[in-house]
């Protein structure tokens, strides 16, 4: 009897999970909105040429000047090297797709009534895990975990983050199938979600763009889950993460302690140290460099920053790859600065 009643449990909780996802889906960004062709003009002007593979994807947010409240979402432009920052794969996102796999497990505690708090009861092939889903998201963003990015996977279940989440949520193309900790797969095992019990969920789901067990993205892809985290008390409800304010709140204490990448060249670009940095960074070595990032300047100047180099057979230790992704976001950074002051130099005085 008690086994029924848990498959019971477990099938009403999947049938919450369908529920809260029924809602129309969010509009993706058009990656025809996307400028391809300034930054690629800014860097030949500059006589800079990024290393071969590089990708830089870099959004101007701008404040919507409106009294209305429902016109008060910020506005974006955003700047792509190339076709750089709209293509999806061919790159290793590495840790940047740990911050998806954290909002995919709170969307399901989400959908089961529950947050962060919520206690996780689990066998994996890496033991026995008893803890909140906090203590999983923590270290997965501020010292990039690959057991509790591993883990948390297996509380979202990698088919529903993958299909059911990301064509939710207007990701499509974000696809995790990857284990990092070096376990056999990211099947979900069967566990507890607070008093909410889910049967075992074997990752079935095949990609035609993203051959398994590859995790594939775009930087476009990247960058807005990140958006929508960050900026989540500005969005208007319809592309907002539907989560609980503290983990909101968890999600950004976490992504602004993390060790960034992007730092450096942000101060010289901008001109001032008083930055806030709210980011995940990754790395592969002898694969690639990259950070996910929203670089929040005192004077209220905003730019979400995504990023990544590859390490080359003239650049392979990890310092001289870290300079190139410094110069590549330093060069992104100075071109819009440049552009924006020009700009407002053309705006006529007012009278």
């Amino acid at each position: 009897m008690r086994r029924i009643a848990s498959l019971a449990v477990a099938l009403c909780s999947l049938c919450a999970v369908t529920r809260a996802q029924a809602a129309p889906a969010v509009r993706a960004v058009a990656p025809s909105s996307v400028d391809r062709q300034l930054l690629q003009r800014a860097f030949a002007r500059a006589g800079y040429r990024p290393p071969a593979g590089a990708r830089l994807l870099i959004t101007r947010v701008s404040p919507r000047r409106s009294r209305a409240a429902a016109a008060r979402a910020p506005t974006y432009q955003r700047f792509s090297f190339a076709d750089s920052g709209v293509t999806v794969g061919g790159f290793w996102p590495a840790s940047t797709v740990k911050l998806w796999a954290a909002v995919g497990a709170l969307l399901v505690a989400r959908a089961a009534g529950l947050d962060s708090r919520a206690r996780v009861r689990m066998r994996d092939s890496y033991g026995r895990y008893r803890g909140t889903l906090a203590a999983l998201i923590r270290p997965a963003i501020l010292w990039s975990s690959n057991r509790a990015y591993d883990r948390l996977v297996m509380v979202a279940g990698a088919d529903h983050l993958n299909t059911t989440l990301a064509r939710r949520y207007a990701l499509s193309g974000l696809v995790i199938q990857c284990p990092y900790f070096g376990g056999p797969s990211l099947d979900s095992p069967a566990l507890r979600l607070g008093s909410t019990s889910l049967a075992a969920r074997p990752m079935r789901a095949r990609f035609a763009r993203c051959a398994s067990p590859q995790n594939c993205a775009s930087m476009l892809l990247l960058q807005e889950v990140l958006r929508r985290v960050v900026l989540h008390d500005e969005l208007p409800p319809a592309e907002r993460f539907p989560l609980a304010a503290r983990d909101v709140r968890l999600l950004r204490r976490v992504l602004l302690r993390a060790r960034d990448k992007v730092g450096r060249a942000a101060r010289a670009a901008l001109r001032t140290r008083a930055l806030r940095i709210y980011n995940k960074a990754g790395r592969y070595p002898g694969m690639d460099h990259l950070d996910n990032a929203l670089i929040v300047a005192a004077d209220g100047r905003r730019y979400l920053v995504t990023a990544s180099v590859p390490y080359s057979r003239s650049a392979r230790t990890d310092r001289a790859t870290a300079r190139q992704l410094h110069e590549l976001v330093y060069r992104g950074l100075l071109a819009l600065e440049r552009r924006h002051d020009s700009a407002r130099k053309k705006v006529p005085p007012a009278l």
